[in-house]
């Protein structure tokens, strides 16, 4: 196995020929350590990096399918801590992360599909805490947080289906106050809250299906802003919110499945702006954002499966800029970012199927240069920068 070999600020030819089992760089500044060992699918392995000031830590064991396994961080400043733990299909899995200044704190749990688990967080000032616990199908369950300023505070509990059910929160300031009771199938229905000083009150009644429907909100200090209008599915759709301080707005539009659509947001200060498009299933599409100070840039658009695309962000300090674009599968294409300060370039070309291809980055302080180039499988093989 090759080694990548660092020496202070340069970072020579690096050519790891076979799988990128057991490689990683230690003792940079702001980067991302990575350590990826791959399986019997397209999965992030073993990425685990730690003492950074402001990227992005992952670590990544596969499973069956692919997923995000095993991405686990701490202490940043800025970043999005990831601990997935991959199940029977595409999902993210135990997400998890504490003490950081706005960011997206996630604990997932998979269950039988694609679906949020154990979104878990506390402790900030501005961002989204979320606690998920799948159920029989592709949901959001048991969100749950408390003593924030300015975020999100769900409590979710599935039903019978993809449902939000039993969202509550009391005692915030800007905030989102939800409670949601679940009817005959994955609906939102009566959303109603009272008594904030600058939060979302969001009163929704289900229609046949599993829907977000009636959700509006506006002029708020830092909360959630969703307007959800239904479709044939349990589907996010409509939802959108503008001129926020560090909240997440969402702009869904659904398609045929439970999709996330139209995740829209701007302008904010340490937020996850997201701007999905549905495809044939289950995926992220156009997450789009830009100017933040140290957030997740994500712009995806679909293929024919749950994949991240068009993954593409700039300007930021300490963040991650992507650029992804799907192929015939669920991989992830055209990484790319640039003119970073201590971030993550990611170049990313797919192959045959869902893998790492052409990772590449330049003109940083202290990164990682990574080169991919994916082989029949996706591993990380013969990552040689030019």
């Amino acid at each position: 196995m090759g080694e990548l070999q660092v020496e202070g600020q340069a970072f020579g030819r690096m050519c790891l020929c076979e799988r990128y089992r057991g490689q990683a760089p230690s003792h940079m500044g702001s980067a991302v350590f990575i350590h990826c060992v791959s399986s019997a699918g397209p999965v992030w392995d073993g990425l685990e990096s730690s003492h950074m000031g402001s990227a992005v830590f992952i670590h990544c064991v596969s499973g069956a399918g692919l997923v995000w396994d095993g991405l686990e961080s701490s202490h940043m400043g800025s970043a999005v801590f990831m601990h997935c733990v991959s199940g029977a299909g595409p999902v993210w899995d135990r997400l998890e992360s504490s003490h950081m200044g706005s960011a997206v704190f996630i604990h997932c749990v998979s269950g039988a599909g694609p679906v949020w688990g154990w979104l878990e967080s506390s402790h900030m000032g501005s961002a989204v805490f979320m606690h998920c616990v799948s159920g029989a199908g592709p949901v959001w369950d048991g969100f749950e947080s408390s003593h924030m300023g300015s975020a999100v505070f769900m409590h979710c509990v599935s039903g019978a289906g993809p449902v939000w059910d039993g969202l509550e929160s009391s005692h915030m300031g800007s905030a989102v106050f939800i409670h949601y009771v679940s009817g005959a199938g994955p609906v939102w229905g009566w959303l109603e809250s009272s008594h904030m000083g600058s939060a979302v009150f969001i009163h929704c009644v289900s229609g046949a299906g599993s829907v977000w429907d009636g959700l509006e909100s506006s002029h708020m200090g830092s909360a959630v802003f969703m307007h959800c209008v239904s479709s044939a599915g349990p589907v996010w759709d409509g939802l959108e919110s503008s001129h926020m301080g560090s909240a997440v707005f969402m702009h869904c539009v659904s398609g045929a499945g439970p999709v996330w659509g139209w995740l829209e947001s701007s302008h904010m200060g340490s937020a996850v702006f997201i701007h999905c498009v549905s495809g044939a299933g289950p995926v992220w599409g156009w997450l789009e954002s830009s100017h933040m100070g140290s957030a997740v840039f994500i712009h995806c658009v679909s293929g024919a499966g749950p994949v991240w695309g068009w993954l593409e962000s700039s300007h930021m300090g300490s963040a991650v800029f992507m650029h992804c674009v799907s192929s015939a599968g669920p991989v992830w294409d055209g990484l790319e970012s640039s003119h970073m300060g201590s971030a993550v370039f990611i170049h990313c070309v797919s192959g045959a199927g869902p893998v790492w291809d052409g990772l590449e980055s330049s003109h940083m302080g202290s990164a990682v240069f990574m080169h991919c180039v994916s082989s029949a499988g996706p591993v990380w093989e013969g990552a040689c920068p030019r």
